[in-house]
């Protein structure tokens, strides 16, 4: 609310979602590659940033989506900004809460209680998906859509479903090492058919320029770009930077790849082929392995956690969740998230020192990041307790 007071759309509010709104002008009035062209795009950005705001403060936000992925806001372009946001946010904000009820439905978990529906709708990554205009709700209709295929042994579609993740490519890294390491041929071929497809349609898009354009927009995010803010990330990135601050950058680098080592092991461990496959296990393989990708990506960010909201869900469900563990991992991001934004007010009204700034960067990040630790050693030793027996020996 006060962001709009501010008139602050598109400089803090809705951040995402205006870089988004520049890339569906620049095609509507030009070619997709120019999507990918950094000039081009801080021209357009620079036109919607808001006036009030310090001109110093704006910063570029690349687009690294293919381009199959803005035709959406192709259309939401046609519109001013403000009102294209106002109706982006219904639309993701219905359909959320439409396919959250749809998928416990059909997944056979029964009727979403409203108290849950209500604190998943207040959780941090559903907060920041509407409040910067993110994608993250195709994220979790898709990893939904995958489940309830795979249960029910359609395992081709769920592969086609699976290829929605290429939106943001890092969220299928270990889910598909996974799938490979239990040789599901079919939902192999499902991704694969639908990665061929989205992968065709975008180079037919953006033709060879434009794609070696986003190929070089992936590359600076590996990099590190101003507007990654690897400081509030959920992953053994963030973790490092900081500790590289208050050590050497050395020791935060090695940190981050011993802690990453440890969790492509640990998640792969989950795929092991002596874990009974149920409906119920397959939950707690796919949450591990979600929290464990988040935990692993190299660019990952609060909001991307929407992915985690429908074996969550599920799990809680069918009673397969420790008690509070909901719970735990609704409120105590909320409320540090809230007590962070207190004290940077207080800061900036220079009631507290500057240097504190990073702390409050590092508690934001360092939440979610351990809420994730948790939910991948939790799917770990749980599934452990769906081990098949060994058969008998002959003789």
């Amino acid at each position: 609310g006060l962001e709009l007071l501010w008139g602050n759309t598109c400089g803090h509010l809705a951040i995402d979602y205006c870089a988004f709104w520049s890339a569906g002008k620049i095609a509507n009035t030009g070619a997709y590659a120019d999507v990918y062209d950094l000039h081009v795009l801080e021209g357009m950005e620079r036109t919607i940033f808001p006036g009030s705001a310090d001109p110093a403060a704006f910063a570029l936000s690349p687009i690294a989506y293919l381009p199959i992925f803005i035709l959406p806001f192709q259309i939401l372009a046609l519109l001013p900004p403000l009102p294209g946001f106002g109706i982006w946010s219904a639309l993701n904000l219905i359909g959320l809460i439409s396919y959250l009820r749809f998928f416990t439905a059909r997944a056979g978990a029964g009727a979403l209680p409203g108290r849950t529906l209500a604190m998943l709708l207040i959780s941090l990554p559903a907060f920041l998906n509407l409040f910067t205009g993110q994608v993250n709700v195709w994220l979790a209709i898709c990893v939904g859509e995958f489940m309830r295929a795979s249960i029910s042994g359609r395992e081709f579609r769920a592969g086609l479903w699976l290829g929605g993740l290429l939106l943001k490519p890092q969220a299928l890294l270990l889910l598909a090492a996974g799938l490979l390491m239990r040789r599901r041929a079919r939902i192999l071929a499902g991704l694969a058919l639908a990665g061929t497809l989205l992968a065709g349609i975008s180079f037919g898009m953006a033709g060879v320029e434009g794609m070696r354009r986003l190929a070089g927009i992936w590359l600076g995010f590996a990099g590190g770009l101003p507007t990654n803010d690897v400081e509030i990330m959920m992953n053994w990135r963030m973790l490092g930077l900081h500790i590289g601050a208050v050590s050497t950058p050395a020791a935060g680098s090695w940190l981050a790849i011993a802690g990453m080592a440890v969790t492509l092991a640990g998640t792969l461990y989950l795929w092991r082929a002596s874990i009974e496959w149920s409906a119920e296990t397959r939950a707690v393989v796919l949450l591990g392995t979600l929290a464990g990708t988040a935990l692993f990506a190299w660019h990952s960010h609060a909001h991307m956690a929407m992915f985690l909201l429908p074996p969550l869900i599920y799990l809680q469900m069918q009673k397969r969740l420790p008690g509070k563990l909901l719970g735990w991992w609704v409120l105590p991001p909320v409320a540090v998230y809230a007590g962070v934004f207190a004290l940077a007010a207080l800061i900036q009204a220079k009631l507290l020192p500057a240097g504190i700034s990073e702390f409050l960067d590092f508690a934001r990040g360092a939440t979610e990041f351990g809420l994730n630790v948790y939910l991948l050693i939790w799917a770990i030793r749980s599934a452990g307790n769906d081990v098949q027996p060994l058969p008998a020996s002959a003789g």
